[in-house]
């Protein structure tokens, strides 16, 4: 089969839809960032990048290096292991983090963070003993 060649006019449009995602995911991914501990989608990511579903998790894979999930799923663990050194109860950072599951935030911590058995220890500490940090970790008066 032969390809028909592109005129210039639609390699330029073809340019332009294409920084047009590039500016979307960009978008998607600072909303990610931003607001990971909230109750995000990746079909609201989507929907908001106006691509669908599938397109989207390809475009933001291929973009990023990391599915859309994935990447929300490892901000909101890399948050919950700085709270976690804050001596923080477990149900209370799983929330923070996104997590109103505190089961599924501990097994998705632990699959994450298996290799570091620290952090490991200090979630099993916090999920014995949930309640505030302990005095010395709090800070103020």
């Amino acid at each position: 089969m032969n390809a028909v060649p592109k005129d210039g006019r639609q390699v330029a449009r073809d340019s332009r839809d294409a920084e047009r995602v590039a500016d979307r995911l960009l978008d998607a991914r600072r909303t990610l960032e931003r607001d990971y501990a909230l109750p995000l989608t990746v079909q609201r990511l989507a929907r908001h990048a106006r691509l669908p579903h599938l397109s989207f998790n390809r475009a933001y894979h291929d973009a990023f290096g990391i599915a859309p999930l994935d990447h929300l799923r490892l901000l909101r663990l890399q948050a919950a292991a700085r709270l976690l050194v804050d001596g923080r109860a477990a149900a209370d950072i799983a929330v923070r983090v996104g997590y109103p599951n505190v089961a599924v935030f501990k097994a998705e911590f632990r699959r994450l963070f298996r290799d570091d058995a620290q952090l490991r220890a200090q979630l099993d500490l916090a999920l014995q003993h949930p309640g505030d940090p302990p005095a010395s970790n709090r800070t103020g008066a």
